[in-house]
């Protein structure tokens, strides 16, 4: 539940500075600035979801019991 609150929370940002973005509002950061806001919380994902997988493949294996 919490990963997917915060997946939409990046998401939102993304796609709200992807829109600023395209209607040149850099909001003082310049054009690399602005394209960092819009990467940054993709790569953010990226890397929670990879921690996720791996969090619950740690899971399954330590629910199955051996036979």
């Amino acid at each position: 539940m919490p990963f997917s609150a915060i997946s939409v929370i990046l998401g939102l940002m993304t796609l709200g500075a992807l829109g600023l973005f395209v209607g040149k509002i850099y909001l003082g950061l310049g054009v690399g600035g602005m394209e960092r806001i819009v990467v940054y919380p993709i790569l953010m994902w990226g890397a929670g979801f990879g921690g996720y997988l791996i969090a619950y493949q740690e899971e399954r294996r330590t629910q199955q019991k051996p036979q």
